[in-house]
């Protein structure tokens, strides 16, 4: 190679150290509005299936009621159950709970014998 001619192979090393500091803070900026959102959505995923189960073992209690069976007495950590009758004779069953994202929750379910 004579003097004054330019090698693109010899310039071809990598990237510099400035590239790669670009690089990391576009992927911090982009974690940065990213990470809330599957936070939330990982939440309200948990809160589904708060709310099917709580409506499982709503129906399965006043299944029993319904029944004549003795429903087992409820206890569970996380829900807390409500009974009340209702003028007209049918029984309204609640559960209430606070949700994985920090929301009140209710779910009644009305049964007459």
């Amino acid at each position: 190679m004579e003097r004054g001619e330019f090698d693109i192979q010899s310039k071809c090393n990598g990237f510099t150290l400035i590239e790669v500091m670009i690089s990391l803070v576009l992927l911090s900026i982009l974690a940065t509005f990213i990470l809330p959102v599957l936070i939330k959505i990982h939440q309200e995923r948990v809160v589904i299936k708060q709310q099917e189960e709580a409506l499982y073992l709503i129906e399965d209690y006043a299944l029993s009621f319904t029944h004549g069976h003795a429903p087992a007495s409820f206890s569970h950590s996380l829900y807390q159950f409500k009974q009340e009758v209702i003028a007209d004779g049918s029984t309204q069953f609640c559960l209430m709970w606070e949700g994985a994202n920090l929301r009140d929750y209710e779910s009644c379910l009305y049964t007459k014998k």
